[in-house]
């Protein structure tokens, strides 16, 4: 056997309820703007959508079932460009009447977190002005 058979992470899955998939694509395309990702015609029977991003994939699957995600801590963390497009974003889930909650200190990281409207905990963090220099640093060198 391998020593790394897992060499990282394909894509993250999360469901809304099938009858919204409309409106979770208006979500998560129009209010957090991500960009769409055609599916694979063979992965077109099932319903949902892709979006694109730096890192793994987002899936938005629909599913009819009687899930409580209000309940879980599963979340997707996703990385924004900077602490004032962070900024921007709460105010605009706020002004949705989505609550967002900040979240325990992670050093280097600025950070909160919200439930979209079905209720899957979603993250949004971006490195802290003072990291990110640091990152730079290491990369012009």
């Amino acid at each position: 056997m391998a020593e790394h058979t897992v060499v990282g992470i394909h894509h993250i899955h999360v469901t809304v309820p099938i009858e919204a998939l409309s409106e979770a694509q208006t979500f998560y395309l129009g209010v957090l703007g991500l960009k769409e990702k055609p599916k694979p015609e063979p992965l077109k029977v099932y319903p949902g959508f892709w979006v694109e991003t730096t890192g793994p994939d987002l899936h938005i699957g629909g599913e009819n079932t009687s899930v409580d995600r209000r309940q879980s801590g599963a979340h997707v963390a996703l990385e924004v460009q900077s602490p004032e497009i962070l900024e921007d974003l709460q105010r605009k889930l706020e002004g949705l009447g989505i609550n967002t909650s900040p979240m325990v200190v992670f050093p280097g990281y600025t950070r909160f977190e919200f439930r979209d409207p079905w209720g899957n905990r979603t993250e949004l963090t971006t490195p802290t002005a003072a990291l990110s220099a640091v990152v730079n640093e290491e990369i012009s060198q």
